[in-house]
C-alpha cells in the first residue's frame, strides 16, 4: 500500500471514529482498583497529584488516596463475566436489575453497577434500594464542575447548586439521582429560584430533580410550577415526581385543581394526566369524578372539531347611485362568494382516556373492572356509601 493511500484510509478512520488517541489515551484502560477497606471500584486513572490519585467513573470522578490502593488490575475479565451474567436474566424488570446491581456492587464494576441502578429508576423512581446506594454513594463521587468558591462563604453553595444544576443537563436518571441527592445537603432556601426555573426550562433530569426540590420547600410559590409539571410534562417520571411534591405538603386542597383539569381540561392529554395525578395522589375522593368523568366519554355529542377549506372572491354586485349638486356619485356596492368544504370531526375512540381513568380507579379502590363505563356506574351505586364525596 502506497503513502497516498495510507493517507486516505487514515483521514476515513479519523472521520468515522473521531480523532487519533494520543499515546497518552490509549494508555487509559479500565481498571479495577482493590482499597484497604475491602472495596473495589472500576474506572480510569485520569491523574495523581499529590498522593491522590483521580479516578474516573460512570458513578462520577472520585479522588483516592494512593496510599489506600492495595491492588490494581484490568477490567475486562470482570466485563466478560457481567456479560455472561446479563444473557441470564430473560426479562429486564426491576428485580433482574435489583440482581444484577448487588453482582457489580460486590465485585467494584462500576460500570455495570450505573447501567443496572438507572435501570432501576426508569422503571421505579423510589425504589428503596437503589436510593439507598446512592445516598451512600452520592457524597464520595463528583458529577459537577469543581466549585472554586471558598467553602465557608455562603457564595460556595449558591454556585453548588448552579454547578449541579448545569452537570445534570444530559445526564442518565442515575446520574441526576446522585445529583439530587447532593442537592439535598444544601439549604432549601436558596434553592427555590433554581428549582422554579429548570422546572419549567430545563431537560428531563434537571427538571426531574427540580419537581422534587420545590416539594422540600413550603413557599407557596412552588404550587403551580408544580402542577404545571404534574398535568402537562411529556415524562411520566417528572408528572409522578411532582405528584409527589404536592401531596408533602397536601392540606386537603391538592385534589381540587386535579379535579377541574380533568373535566375542563383544554386538551386531552391534559384530562389524561389530571386522572393519573389523582390516582397517584391517593385521595379517596376522587373517586366520584372519576366515574362522573369516565361516564362522560359515553355521553353523544362530545368533544368536536372541524377542517375548513375555502376560496373567497369578491365582486361589484352593484352601485349605489347619489346625485349632488348637479353631479353624480356611484359608490360601489361589494359582495363575496365563498366556496369550499367543511370536515366535521368527532371523538370516536377514547380509549386511551378510559383506560388511565379506571387505573385510576383500581389505584383508588382495588377493585379491577376494566374501562367500562357502565361496570363502574353499577359498582359506584352499590358501594358510594363508602366513600367521601366532594
Amino acid at each position: 500500500m502506497n503513502v497516498g493511500r495510507k493517507l486516505l484510509l487514515l483521514v476515513l478512520v479519523v472521520s468515522v471514529f473521531g480523532a487519533v488517541p494520543t499515546l497518552g489515551q490509549r494508555q487509559r484502560k479500565s481498571v479495577v482498583l482493590t482499597l484497604k477497606n475491602g472495596e473495589s471500584v472500576e474506572g480510569v486513572v485520569l491523574k495523581t497529584k499529590k498522593r491522590v490519585v483521580y479516578f474516573k467513573t460512570w458513578l462520577g470522578t472520585r479522588a483516592i488516596p494512593e496510599g489506600s490502593i492495595i491492588a490494581r488490575r484490568e477490567a475486562h475479565k470482570l466485563r466478560e463475566l457481567y456479560r455472561k451474567e446479563l444473557k441470564q436474566g430473560q426479562s429486564k424488570n426491576v428485580k433482574d436489575h435489583t440482581r444484577l446491581a448487588r453482582w457489580c456492587l460486590g465485585r467494584g464494576f462500576t460500570s455495570g453497577l450505573a447501567a443496572e441502578l438507572d435501570g432501576i429508576l426508569r422503571l421505579d423512581p423510589d425504589n428503596t434500594f437503589a436510593w439507598g446506594l446512592i445516598k451512600r454513594l452520592a457524597p464520595v463521587y463528583r458529577l459537577a464542575k469543581k466549585n472554586t468558591q471558598p467553602r465557608e462563604k455562603p457564595r460556595w453553595a449558591r454556585r453548588e447548586v448552579d454547578l449541579l444544576y448545569a452537570a445534570a443537563k444530559n445526564q442518565s436518571f442515575l446520574g441526576a439521582a446522585m445529583i439530587r441527592a447532593n442537592l439535598d445537603s444544601l439549604p432549601d432556601d436558596i434553592q427555590l429560584n433554581n428549582a422554579i426555573r429548570f422546572s419549567d426550562r430545563g431537560t428531563e433530569p434537571q427538571r426531574w430533580i427540580a419537581v422534587y426540590m420545590l416539594g422540600q420547600s413550603n413557599k407557596v410559590r412552588r404550587v403551580k410550577p408544580l402542577y404545571r409539571r404534574a398535568l402537562g410534562d411529556p415524562s411520566w417520571q417528572v408528572r409522578a415526581c411532582a405528584v409527589a411534591s404536592l401531596k408533602k405538603h397536601d392540606d386537603g386542597t391538592t385534589i381540587g385543581p386535579f379535579e377541574r383539569a380533568l373535566f375542563y381540561g383544554k386538551y386531552a392529554s391534559t384530562r389524561v394526566y389530571a386522572a393519573e395525578a389523582l390516582g397517584m395522589l391517593g385521595d379517596k375522593r376522587a373517586v366520584k369524578p372519576l366515574i362522573a368523568a369516565l361516564e362522560a366519554t359515553t355521553t353523544p355529542g362530545g368533544a368536536r372539531n372541524h377542517v375548513r377549506f375555502s376560496k373567497q372572491v369578491a365582486y361589484v354586485k352593484d352601485f349605489d347611485v347619489e346625485i349632488a349638486q348637479a353631479a353624480v356619485i356611484a359608490d360601489p356596492i361589494i359582495d363575496v362568494v365563498e366556496s369550499g368544504v367543511v370536515l366535521d370531526v368527532a371523538v370516536v375512540s377514547v380509549g386511551i382516556t378510559r383506560r388511565r381513568m379506571s387505573a385510576s380507579l383500581h389505584q383508588l379502590t382495588g377493585t379491577g373492572l376494566g374501562y367500562s363505563p357502565g361496570e363502574w356506574s353499577k359498582w359506584w351505586k352499590a358501594n358510594k356509601a363508602s366513600y367521601p364525596g366532594r
